[in-house]
């Protein structure tokens, strides 16, 4: 695999990532009828119950909202599938109505994955699985399925666990707050480190001497773009050698401390070698990352302050009970003391003494491992 494959995956992926969101807002939108579903129809997140009424689409920057139930107020058109207003019936089975939303609501209840298809394949299939599912319940209530013991056994255990889940539900989202959103983000940018990025292209070949002899070219006055697309190995060649913006640690240690300590708008004068190749790199840019925005990283903040709601209200209600906790085989749990500080520190500084080559060769075995690590790294 070349050097631009396994160390520019990241800085790339993400401007295709950038690339594809925008061409994929279509897919999601496709999926419009799908998303409506999830809040109106009752499966939020957990398949648990929204307080929400409305749904909302958003296509080409322009908010869709309506309640499922009842359907658009008037002819609407998600990335080209048109919604009619109302909530019309799609079947008829035995003289009984299918709606358009108890259609949506099955799909509602499909992996995330399936959801995201178009929605003009996804509904027929999903139209003839709510008809299945209907001549199923038909049948299951004919055999008095329901009154089996082992069936109202499962019933009564998904019961409390919905009633859990509701409940965790409403303590964690009431637990969320702006104020809260905007302390926990200020706390965290805070903590986020400055980071450099550079905007580089670069010339990958087999040896140093084609390496040598296309920097001689450079001194000559050839273009570095043309350059890199007659001879670079690599697969961003076709682009000019573009390798975008990317940061110190994206890259394998050979290649960003010969990069990041070249000025900007000059080349490497001497070719740099890595375990893919030899580089010529050239330095376009030099920027300071911006910090990400509260708006990119709310999810993440309201997931956290969910995560501590939920952690404190534990630790507050086990407070006020009597537990008593025993082992696999209902024994009491044996308890361990945990050796001394002063005993950990006094048998770490002796082991370090004693094994000074040890420590090391360890060190050493890390070193040497680190520049593929953090190859295979950016390339996830």
């Amino acid at each position: 695999m070349s050097e631009d494959t396994q160390n520019t995956a990241s800085t790339e992926s993400q401007k295709s990532g950038a690339c594809c969101a925008g061409k994929s807002k279509p897919l999601i939108l496709i999926g419009g009828l799908i998303v409506l579903a999830l809040v109106g129809l009752g499966f939020a997140t957990n398949m648990l119950p929204n307080t929400s009424a409305t749904t909302e689409v958003a296509e080409q920057d322009k908010d869709i909202t309506f309640d499922p139930e009842e359907g658009p107020s008037e002819e609407v058109e998600i990335a080209g599938q048109v919604l009619k207003p109302g909530n019309p019936v799609v079947a008829v089975l035995d003289g009984e109505e299918i709606k358009r939303s108890d259609v949506l609501e099955f799909i509602a209840q499909l992996p995330e994955q399936m959801r995201q298809g178009p929605v003009t394949m996804l509904f027929p299939m999903a139209l003839e699985q709510t008809i299945n599912a209907r001549l199923l319940e038909e049948k299951a209530a004919a055999a008095d399925t329901a009154s089996r013991e082992d069936v109202q056994e499962q019933i009564a255990e998904a019961k409390k666990n919905i009633i859990r889940t509701a409940y965790v539900q409403q303590l964690v989202n009431d637990g969320v707050s702006d104020k809260k959103v905007q302390e926990r983000y200020v706390e965290y940018i805070a903590q986020v480190p400055e980071m450099e990025e550079i905007k580089a292209r670069h010339i990958l070949v087999e040896t140093e001497e084609k390496a040598n002899e296309l920097i001689q070219q450079l001194n000559s006055g050839a273009s570095f773009e043309e350059l890199a697309k007659e001879n670079s190995i690599g697969p961003t060649g076709e682009n000019g050698g573009d390798l975008g913006y990317f940061s110190k640690e994206q890259m394998v240690p050979e290649f960003s401390d010969a990069a990041f300590s070249i000025t900007k708008g000059e080349y490497s004068k001497t070719p740099v070698k890595t375990q893919f190749g030899w580089h010529v790199i050239k330095v376009e840019d030099k920027r300071t990352k911006d910090k990400p925005s509260l708006e990119e990283i709310r999810p993440f903040i309201e997931t956290e302050i969910k995560r501590d709601v939920l952690d404190e209200a534990l630790e507050e209600w086990k407070a006020g009970k009597e537990i008593v906790m025993y082992d696999i085989n209902g024994e009491p749990i044996a308890e361990t003391e945990a050796p001394a500080a002063d005993e950990n520190a006094a048998e770490a500084e002796e082991s370090t003494e004693q094994e000074p080559v040890s420590g090391d060769t360890d060190m050493e075995e890390t070193t040497t491992d680190a520049p593929a690590a953090e190859a295979e790294e950016s390339a996830e």
